[in-house]
């Protein structure tokens, strides 16, 4: 009696510890694709600042288009090609909801060139410019800002409460961060640079709305890159399921032995 009641107590523990795997292989599954799902850059701004991202001048170009014209405010175009390319195909444009984006973020470095009509202005030696990134939809706050010196074309993280929102209204709170935590990916802008003193004028011709632009509007453009380096990393909730999944295994293992 007593060797039968220890096989069923056996059987009940390879039932267990066989459940326990089964879920902890499940666990791994989950973690797959969500390290492959792709972020989605939807907004971009710059805006011109001071040297610890204070807006300054309240210059900005965003990627809204049409509805939020405010004063000093413009367009800004973003394209794949090199900075470099003489003429970039740009993946948005016009000034309706043709010029918002959606680009998907994909593990490893991710280059952007962005164009944007210029001002003719000479700036300051210290003016900045601060690049705010958002995410997935999500605008009530960047989740990147960096803040560029254009004497220097250094980096830093931008975290002033008075920053410019996604519209240019003062007050935006920047993200003080150069990187985020969007879902199963860490993203991080490890280059950002906006020159002011070009003799370009690639923008018009490929997204104006106006004809009588079609060569050019003889204004030179202000353009620039960044670079998102993208990590894919498994949600924490799918480690803390691994763990109490490898830990309910080993607990059962060793209850079986200490009986064996």
């Amino acid at each position: 009696g007593c060797r039968f009641t220890q096989t069923i107590s056996t059987v009940a523990e390879h039932i267990l510890i066989n459940r326990l795997a089964t879920h902890v292989a499940a666990a791994v599954a989950l973690t797959i694709p969500l390290s492959a799902g792709a972020t989605l850059l939807t907004d971009v701004t710059v805006f011109s600042s001071n040297s610890d991202g204070n807006n300054w001048n309240s210059l900005i170009w965003n990627t809204q288009g049409a509805g939020t014209d405010l004063p000093n405010r413009w367009n800004l175009y973003v394209s794949h090609d090199p900075i470099s390319s003489p003429s970039p195909t740009f993946v948005n444009g016009f000034n309706d909801g043709r010029t918002q984006v959606s680009l998907s973020l994909l593990p490893g470095d991710n280059t952007f060139s962005i164009y944007a009509e210029g001002v003719d202005r000479i700036f300051d030696p210290l003016q900045h410019f601060v690049l705010n990134l958002y995410f997935d939809g999500a605008q009530g706050a960047p989740a990147i800002s960096g803040v560029q010196n254009l004497a220097s074309d250094s980096l830093a993280p931008a975290g002033h409460p008075n920053g410019l929102d996604i519209f240019g209204s003062t007050g935006q709170p920047e993200a003080g961060t150069l990187s985020a935590a969007t879902g199963s990916q860490l993203i991080t802008l490890t280059d950002f640079s906006w020159i002011t003193s070009s003799q370009r004028d690639v923008v018009w011709p490929y997204w104006a709305n106006h004809p009588d632009y079609s060569q050019g509007s003889a204004r030179v453009d202000y353009y620039g890159t960044f670079t998102l380096n993208v990590q894919s990393v498994p949600e924490s909730a799918s480690f803390t399921l691994l763990g109490l999944g490898f830990a309910g295994i080993g607990l059962a293992r060793r209850n079986r032995r200490a009986r064996d």
